[in-house]
């Protein structure tokens, strides 16, 4: 299979599980042994997928994100992982790359809730803003009108 259709097919699931909680059964689906699973029938190679998801599925036990603490990346580690041990390279050294590939993803995990904090500010921003035009004197949080009655008169007509 070609890399550049192996790569899509790859992150259009990878997507999926992490955009539709709900298709991933709340977690239940989401786990590196499952990843590796999926990617060893994609690549042909289940039994790889099993051994290198097993093996980050163990790695990942006892891992939770409790108060925003981030772990690494497990999932993403299990599917190069078994890319890599399907590719030819033994399983010692794909797991290798699967762990120091799962600890890079968790700096990445620490630069998207960064990057989202700008965008977060900045539509705070931009609501201040619409609501100074409605309330010159300050920046009212957005609460029940009967709290504001001048504020929800003007916001409602």
């Amino acid at each position: 299979m070609p890399t550049v259709v192996l790569a899509l097919i790859m992150a259009t699931f990878t997507g999926v599980m992490i955009v539709g909680p709900s298709l991933a059964m709340n977690g239940f689906l989401y786990n590196p042994l499952f990843f590796g699973f999926v990617t060893g029938l994609v690549i042909g190679d289940v039994r790889s997928g099993f051994s290198i998801g097993a093996t980050c599925m163990l790695m990942s036990l006892g891992f939770y994100t409790y108060g925003g603490a981030t772990i690494p990346d497990y999932n993403v580690g299990a599917i190069y992982g078994t890319i890599l041990a399907a590719r030819g390279t033994d399983l010692d050294s794909a797991l290798v790359v699967a762990t120091a590939l799962a600890l890079l993803m968790s700096l990445f995990d620490i630069l998207g809730r960064a990057t989202t904090t700008v965008f977060q500010h900045g539509g705070d921003q931009t609501r201040c803003q619409g609501l100074r035009a409605l309330a010159p004197d300050g920046c009212y949080p957005l609460v029940p009108g009967p709290l504001y009655p001048d504020l929800h008169r003007h916001y409602v007509h």
